[in-house]
C-alpha cells in the first residue's frame, strides 16, 4: 500500500482541480491505510472524487488490488446536501454513515455508547463461556482474569476513554467469574476495590479497568506535549485543534465527546510532568505549566493586562541576562508569582520531563500516578521486629 499512497500523492500534487478535505489541507493528508483498510479524504466535489477513483483504478492495473464496491462506502458530512447522488454515481460506492468499524474499533463523531462497545463485551463473554465448563480453582480463575480478561480491552483503552458503565460491566463479569465460577451461588468474599490493590497492600495484584484505561490515554496526552513531529495524529491535534493554545488551557464546548473526556485527565497529567526551564524560548509564558500555580492565564487572569505581555509570549520575554525580569513587579499577584519562580538554565533548551527516575513516560509510572501506593504496607513489613503493623492480618478464605 506504500506504492498506492505514493501514487495518490503524485496525482494530487500534479492535479489542478483536486481539493483537500478542509481538515486535511494544511497537513496534506489524502489517505490513511493499514494493510488493505484504506480511508480517503477529499472535498465533496466531482473533480476531487474522480481523481481518487481514477488513481485507485490505475493502482489496480499493476498491483491486482481492486476496490470492492460492495465493501466500500462514501461518507458525507452534514454540510453536504447537494450533489450527493451525483457523487455516489461517480464513485460507485454505497452511502455510509458513522459510526463505522476500522481496525476493530468504532469510528464515531459522537458519544461512545454501550452498543458501540458490544463487540468488546461479546469478546469477554465468549472467553468466559469457554472457561465455565472447566473445573478451575480460585487461583486458576484469578490468573485467567489477570492474564486474559483484564487485557482484552487494552487496544480499545489506548484509543478511547471507555464509558464507565462498560468498564463496570466488564469488572462485574470478572468478579462473578472469580468468586462464583461455573457453579454460581457463592458470595463475594472481598470487595473488588480491595482486590484491585498491589499484593503488598493486601490486594491480589489486580488493577481496576478505569485505571488501566486512563494510563494509556495519559500516554497519548504525553505524546501531544512532546510534539516530536513523528505522529500524524499529534501533528493534526496541534494544527487543527490546539492551534495557538496548549493542551493545558484549551477549552471548547463544541469539541467531541472523546476529546472532552481526554481533557478531564489534565489534572492527573499535570502531576506527572516536569517543565525544566532553559532559555525560555519554547515554553508559553501564560499557557504552559512551568510554574507551581499552573497556567498563569488561568491562575492570574488579569496578568496579560497588568504586564502588557500578550498571550503568545514565551518565557524568554521575561528572562534577561539569566535573571527573571517581570513588568509591574509591585503588583501583589506578580509578587506572589515571583516568589515561586523555578530555577533556569539559559545555556540549555527547554525540556518537558516525566517525573520518574529516567525522566521518560512509562505506563507503570502512569498507573502509580493514578493509583498511588498506600502508606500502610501489608506483607513482610508486618513481621519486622518492633513494626507498628505487627498483629495485622488479612486472609482470603
Amino acid at each position: 500500500m506504500e506504492v498506492g499512497s505514493a501514487l495518490l500523492r503524485y496525482r494530487v500534487q500534479n492535479a489542478t482541480q483536486f481539493q483537500y478535505h478542509w481538515k486535511c489541507k494544511e497537513l496534506g493528508i489524502i489517505n490513511l491505510c493499514f494493510a488493505d483498510d484504506v480511508l480517503l479524504f477529499c472535498k465533496a466535489d466531482i473533480p476531487s472524487i474522480k481523481l481518487l477513483t481514477e488513481t485507485l483504478s490505475e493502482f489496480a492495473t499493476f498491483s491486482g488490488l481492486k476496490v470492492n464496491p460492495a465493501k466500500s462506502q462514501i461518507i458525507f458530512s452534514r454540510a453536504v446536501q447537494q450533489q450527493r447522488q451525483q457523487l455516489l454515481d461517480c464513485v460507485g460506492f454505497q452511502e455510509g454513515s458513522l459510526p463505522i468499524k476500522y481496525l476493530g474499533i468504532p469510528l464515531t463523531s459522537s458519544r461512545l455508547t454501550l452498543a458501540d462497545c458490544r463487540p468488546l463485551i461479546d469478546k469477554v463473554d465468549t472467553r468466559l463461556a469457554g472457561w465455565n465448563h472447566q473445573n478451575l480453582s480460585y487461583a486458576g480463575r484469578l490468573q485467567l482474569i489477570k492474564s486474559v480478561l483484564s487485557t482484552l480491552h487494552t487496544y480499545w483503552a489506548s484509543v478511547f476513554i471507555l464509558p464507565k458503565g462498560v468498564l463496570k460491566m466488564l469488572e462485574r463479569k470478572m468478579r462473578t467469574f472469580l468468586w462464583q465460577g461455573p457453579s454460581g451461588g457463592r458470595q463475594e468474599k472481598v470487595a473488588w476495590d480491595q482486590i484491585c490493590k498491589p499484593k503488598a497492600e493486601g490486594g491480589l495484584g489486580m488493577r481496576s479497568l478505569i485505571t488501566m484505561n486512563q494510563a494509556p490515554i495519559l500516554k497519548q496526552m504525553w505524546r501531544i506535549l512532546q510534539n516530536d513531529g513523528s505522529s500524524i495524529w499529534v501533528n493534526w491535534i496541534h494544527r487543527y485543534r490546539l492551534r495557538q493554545s496548549t493542551l493545558w488551557t484549551f477549552n471548547r464546548t463544541t469539541d467531541s465527546w472523546c476529546w472532552k473526556k481526554m481533557l478531564k485527565l489534565r489534572p492527573i497529567l499535570q502531576r506527572g510532568v516536569n517543565y525544566k526551564v532553559g532559555d525560555g524560548s519554547s515554553f508559553s509564558l501564560w499557557q504552559d505549566v512551568w510554574h507551581e500555580q499552573g497556567p498563569l492565564c488561568l491562575s492570574f487572569p488579569r496578568g496579560i493586562e497588568v504586564t502588557g505581555l500578550p498571550l503568545s509570549s514565551t518565557l524568554s520575554s521575561i528572562l534577561q541576562r539569566n535573571q527573571w525580569c517581570w513588568p509591574a513587579e509591585t503588583d501583589s499577584d506578580i509578587a506572589e508569582i515571583m516568589s515561586l519562580l523555578p530555577p533556569t538554565n539559559p545555556s540549555t533548551a527547554d525540556t518537558i520531563c516525566w517525573r520518574s527516575n529516567s525522566g521518560k513516560f512509562t505506563l507503570h509510572s502512569a498507573i502509580l500516578l493514578i493509583q498511588p501506593p498506600s502508606h500502610m504496607p501489608i506483607g513482610k513489613d508486618c513481621f519486622k521486629e518492633n513494626s507498628r503493623y505487627q498483629g495485622t492480618g488479612l486472609f482470603y478464605g
